[in-house]
């Protein structure tokens, strides 16, 4: 399965989705040094202006824009649905295999 690109711009209030922790976060220094940095999805800080993850998600898209972390949330809830992954370990899993 072909992983897709979710750039995921942070809306006025600075909140971006979380994939790892299927969560809306506050990007800040601190989340990014504590979460983003390390994490297995991370793929860049979308030119300085949100978080960038790469992801399987069942699309087979290349690339995905988000400008609202809540409508990102649910699409990638929709999508660990479709995939019958809902747990971290899963995903992390499922994940892993493809690279």
């Amino acid at each position: 399965m072909a992983k897709t690109n979710h750039v995921n711009f942070a809306d006025p209030n600075g909140k971006v989705y979380c994939f790892r922790y299927n969560t809306v976060a506050v990007l800040d220094d601190l989340f990014v040094k504590g979460n983003c940095e390390q994490c297995p999805y991370f793929n860049g800080s979308a030119q300085g202006g949100g978080v960038e993850c790469l992801y399987a998600d069942g699309t087979n898209r290349s690339i995905v824009q988000q400008y609202d972390p809540y409508e990102a949330m649910r699409e990638a809830q929709e999508g660990r649905g479709k995939l019958g992954m809902l747990s971290e370990f899963e995903l992390t899993e499922l994940q892993g295999k493809e690279e």
